[in-house]
């Protein structure tokens, strides 16, 4: 290992260096900020789970020296999916012949989502003392920074206001699991391009949540139906981070319909381009995999091919 520190060490400053471009303020400083996981996926993913960790540690000692622990804290925010994301999908048994069975796909949408659920409880406890706490503090985000847009819309500005505020922070959280998703397909692409990958690449059509996967959104609905004030809050939000793994569910199910079609890029292209485009085919996909749990669809279409 001692002969990657170097590149863990280079991995770990990179990612400083993309966060530390969020201080200029620039557009391009924000699109690259996007990717500051990825330098420490391709040192986890390429070299082994320590050589993630070093690269973690690398960028957040350099930012608690030249920004403070304030800073450091919203990086290691940023990093952690990542660094748990290497340690999951490095995990590989052999069996009886020998072959690698490596953590499976389900399982790894199931940790993003759990990771972040403990973001959002961990942001309620931390709010916990301010006036509305999490939710308080979500609408004056909004009002202050949304409040003159939404102003120019139609509905009543109030009502508006608080729709926003609601959702805000599950989206808020959504993005923060996709971002984790695009830095580790993106860096493992990389590595598979160059022959440095030391996991095989997740084939989404094998993607599988486990059985019980769909108590969790009847939990969360639960909380949105039954719950007040901040119990149903807790549960709006809930409900958005726990639709993130039945959409990638139903992105499996596409795929491995498309599968054995000799058109299937343009049928996945089309689908994709429609997900970019408008909203209502993501609640759909995602409809599609809680389905998914109780019709097997993917199974049936895979054993087409």
């Amino acid at each position: 290992m001692t002969r990657y520190w170097p590149l863990a060490i280079g991995a770990g400053l990179m990612s400083a260096v993309l966060y530390g471009l969020l201080t200029t303020g620039s557009l391009v400083a924000f699109v690259l900020a996007y990717f500051i996981q990825l330098p420490i996926f391709l040192a986890g993913l390429g070299l082994g789970v320590v050589a993630g960790a070093v690269a973690g540690a690398v960028g957040l000692s350099a930012l608690i020296v030249a920004d403070g622990v304030l800073a450091a804290a919203f990086y290691l925010a940023i990093i952690l999916p990542a660094l748990v994301m290497i340690q999951k999908m490095l995990l590989a048994r052999a069996d009886q012949a020998g072959t690698l069975d490596w953590y499976p796909p389900g399982l790894l949408a199931v940790w993003l989502a759990g990771l972040a659920l403990a973001a959002l409880v961990a942001a309620m406890l931390g709010l916990a003392g301010e006036a509305g706490g999490l939710e308080g503090a979500a609408r004056e985000f909004v009002r202050v920074n949304l409040g003159e847009v939404l102003s120019r819309m139609p509905e009543p500005r109030a009502e508006r206001m608080q729709t926003v505020a609601m959702i805000l922070p599950g989206v808020v959280l959504c993005s923060w699991m996709l971002m984790t998703i695009l830095n580790g397909v993106l860096a493992q692409g990389l590595l598979r391009r160059f022959g440095h990958n030391l996991r095989p690449t997740v084939d989404i059509a094998e993607l599988e949540l486990p059985r019980w996967a769909p108590m969790a959104p009847a939990a969360a609905l639960a909380l949105v139906v039954f719950g007040g004030g901040w119990v149903g809050f807790l549960g709006v939000t809930a409900l958005i981070v726990i639709a993130v793994p039945f959409f990638l569910a139903g992105l499996a199910v596409i795929h491995a319909m498309a599968r054995p079609h000799k058109s299937r890029r343009v049928i996945l292209g089309l689908c994709y381009v429609a997900l970019v485009i408008f909203t209502w085919p993501v609640i759909m996909i995602a409809a599609l995999g809680l389905v998914e749990q109780w019709a097997q669809l993917r199974r049936r279409f895979l054993a087409q091919v």
